[in-house]
């Protein structure tokens, strides 16, 4: 069902709708769009589906297949992550679980391979992504932080390439508890942060995006900044449609990706006049790609072993 939003006439038109049913090719849609932003996070360093007993959704492969096949379509599109994407339980001495490090470095690896345009890095990213012994030589291409400071080749944004349009891209997360917060990482004030990034953001493209990870309340001062779309993610299990918050479109992220966000944006002048964004069951009428099941299978049992020797007496 389609739901149209009671809006002020300075904001874009927007509609939201939730895809349960159908093959991958029936749920693919033509409508008008200058671009596509597809939105998901949270997988916790989990490559697969989310486990549920009845009709398990999500996963990195169905993910890269559901947006193959909007890029077929010929609309430009992105693919964005709003934050939680690796794992965090620490261990002895508040240092991330030796298993869980093997789990976060197979999932950058398996980031790497897919077609990510940007992530944002939450406190719960910054273990793995900040841990000086263990940490990634060098960050995945795409990762951005607006008020992580500290941590070594993170840029605060990117501009991506969209048909005609530049989209700045940029992220904030709530601040990490003291434990989890690597040795000479900082974090700053997301809304305060966000504010003085904004103007240049602005003057280098058409379109600002902002992920956003764990904010809650604070969400709304965020939407109420310049900026065009808010993505947020805060552990929500629930399909809510978008809103616009004093002329902001604002959609919120499905827990560990079991719904994909579909924001098909139309611009005109650098401003969004039009948003329709539509929610896909990642389910089990959407094919992994042979490639990525093979990929999950072994490194899932690469971590299991890495598990059975963590927790060994």
């Amino acid at each position: 069902m389609w739901m149209l939003l009671s809006l002020a006439l300075a904001d874009p038109s927007v509609v939201g709708t939730h895809v349960t049913e159908g093959r991958l090719a029936d749920r693919i849609v033509n409508a008008p769009a200058d671009v596509v932003l597809l939105y998901g996070g949270e997988q916790r360093g989990s490559q697969g589906d989310c486990g549920c007993p009845h009709d398990p959704r999500g996963s990195l492969g169905r993910t890269e297949a559901y947006a193959e096949a909007v890029r077929a379509t010929g609309v430009p599109v992105l693919l964005l992550n709003p934050g939680n994407w690796l794992n965090d339980p620490v261990g002895e001495g508040n240092t991330l679980r030796p298993d869980a490090w093997v789990q976060d470095d197979l999932m950058v690896r398996a980031i790497e391979a897919g077609s990510w345009d940007a992530l944002n890095v939450s406190f719960r990213d910054l273990p793995f992504l900040g841990d000086p012994e263990h940490g990634p030589r060098q960050l995945p291409d795409g990762v951005v932080s607006a008020n992580a400071r500290g941590l070594e080749g993170l840029p605060d944004h990117v501009v991506l390439p969209a048909g005609d349009l530049k989209v700045a891209v940029t992220g904030v997360t709530l601040w990490s508890k003291p434990y989890l917060q690597p040795a000479g990482v900082e974090q700053l004030d997301p809304v305060d942060a966000l504010s003085a990034l904004l103007p240049s953001l602005n003057a280098e493209a058409d379109v600002v995006v902002v992920l956003a990870y764990g904010l809650g309340k604070r969400a709304k001062e965020l939407a109420s900044l310049d900026i065009d779309v808010l993505i947020e993610a805060d552990g929500l299990r629930t399909r809510y449609d978008p809103v616009v918050w004093e002329g902001t479109v604002w959609v919120r992220g499905y827990e560990q990706t079991q719904v994909l966000g579909e924001l098909r944006l139309t611009v005109s002048e650098g401003e969004v006049v039009r948003a329709f964004d539509r929610g896909v069951d990642l389910d089990g009428d959407i094919p992994w790609p042979r490639a990525w099941r093979k990929r999950y299978k072994r490194d899932l049992a690469a971590v299991r072993e890495a598990q059975e020797r963590t927790l060994a007496p």
